[in-house]
């Protein structure tokens, strides 16, 4: 039975969503600690995002992230890398911001946000940028998210690739939340991803909806990351999320904000970065 199928149920025909994720043994997962106390406080979505930070590109140049880390002293929290790129016609820059400012609000975490990221060098070049400064914002070494949302999505899993093979920057853990992976996501990614064996992969979390144009090629991408031995919670929700920027708009989106903080919390507690690289050569083609 393939994964749409056991994901639908008996619903299929109504397009009814999943129960919920699904832990090792088929158990939905657990909540999470929830938000914590000390949690800094998410600036107003009326205040710009973060401060701008340069991030150096191997070519040469620059590009431009927006930075939130709190005022006070921290050690030993998530670094979370948000790449942004859906399409909100008129609304962008709000869209922009609501899932950095979530991680950020709802417990201590250091957030760097792209804005509609050129390619996977310039997310590489974000990822050693918080590696680097890693001590000076109190983030675990070890402890370094990737996450993104619709074509972010599709580069935060070019970039966990990535950083598997070069080892560069250990990526701890990958949400991708609605990627577009257009025909086939070995047809929207760039070359460097195509035909590459899923082995080794963080654990991810990936959400897509019933009315994505892009769900059967996200499930594929889901069970391709399983058969890998990749551990996979996978969320199916009835309307499509892509072109709301989460925003909160209807009960899918704000079920959506709230399941990515739940997974994000579990994350933190739970997800290192494997030692060592995983040269490409080495790996199983699937």
């Amino acid at each position: 039975m393939g994964l749409l199928s056991r994901v639908l149920g008996k619903g299929a025909g109504r397009g009814e969503k999943d129960a919920g994720p699904r832990g090792r043994a088929g158990a939905p997962a657990p909540a999470g600690a929830g938000p914590v106390s000390d949690a800094p406080a998410a600036p107003p979505a009326s205040e710009p995002l973060g401060v701008p930070v340069a991030l150096g590109l191997a070519g040469g140049g620059e590009a431009e992230g927006r930075l939130l880390a709190g005022e006070l002293p921290v050690s030993g929290v998530p670094g979370v890398l948000w790449l942004y790129g859906d399409s909100v016609p008129g609304r962008d820059a709000e869209a922009f911001q609501v899932m950095p400012r979530l991680l950020f609000g709802h417990r201590p975490c250091v957030v760097l946000a792209l804005d509609h990221p050129a390619g996977v060098e310039e997310c590489h070049a974000a990822l050693v940028w918080l590696q680097d400064n890693a001590r000076r914002y109190g983030i675990a070494a070890d402890q370094v998210f990737v996450g993104g949302q619709a074509l972010g999505a599709d580069l935060a899993v070019e970039l966990a690739l990535y950083e598997r093979d070069e080892g560069q920057a250990p990526v701890a853990y990958l949400m991708a939340l609605y990627p577009t992976l257009g025909a086939g996501w070995e047809a929207t990614l760039p070359a460097y991803t195509r035909g590459v064996g899923l082995s080794g992969m963080p654990a991810a979390a990936v959400l897509t909806g019933m009315r994505d144009p892009a769900r059967d090629q996200t499930i594929d991408l889901v069970e391709r990351l399983r058969a890998a031995g990749g551990d996979v919670d996978f969320h199916m929700y009835r309307s499509r999320l892509r072109g709301t920027g989460l925003l909160g708009e209807g009960s899918d989106g704000r079920e959506a904000q709230q399941f990515s903080l739940r997974l994000f919390d579990r994350a933190v507690e739970e997800r290192r970065a494997r030692r060592g690289s995983f040269r490409q050569t080495d790996l199983p083609r699937l």
